[in-house]
């Protein structure tokens, strides 16, 4: 969390504000965050370190995770708006629509992708 106001915090001074609406559309601090407990589950299981299967794992969950948080703020956009939630670039109109859903389904695609990838 303090990693993200840092980093949209700086964003905002250098006047970087679209860059700043795609990390939370993203929520980029989450994702990492799901991604790092597949590798480190990765490790603690094998016992041997990362292998290129936790890798394909963690980078599956980090672009399905990056595809979600985009769903559920396109979900959410109505409410948002009707809300006046200004942390969500979606609602403010920062980053557009359709713009959302092209990230949507690529990331998808990605972390499906990465998926098929992995053994069994």
């Amino acid at each position: 969390m303090l990693i993200r106001q840092v980093f949209i915090l700086v964003c905002t001074c250098r006047g970087m504000n679209q860059l700043s609406g795609y990390v939370r559309l993203f929520r980029l601090e989450r994702a990492f965050s799901a991604t790092s407990g597949v590798l480190i589950t990765g490790i603690i299981i094998s016992g041997i370190g990362v292998s290129w299967v936790h890798g394909f794992a963690a980078i599956s969950v980090f672009f399905s995770a990056l595809s979600n948080f985009v769903l559920n703020d396109l979900h959410d956009l109505d409410s948002d708006v009707v809300n006046r939630r200004l942390d969500r670039p979606l609602a403010i109109g920062l980053i557009r629509k359709h713009t959302a859903v092209a990230l949507a389904i690529l990331c998808g695609v990605l972390g499906l992708g990465f998926s098929f990838l992995l053994p069994g």
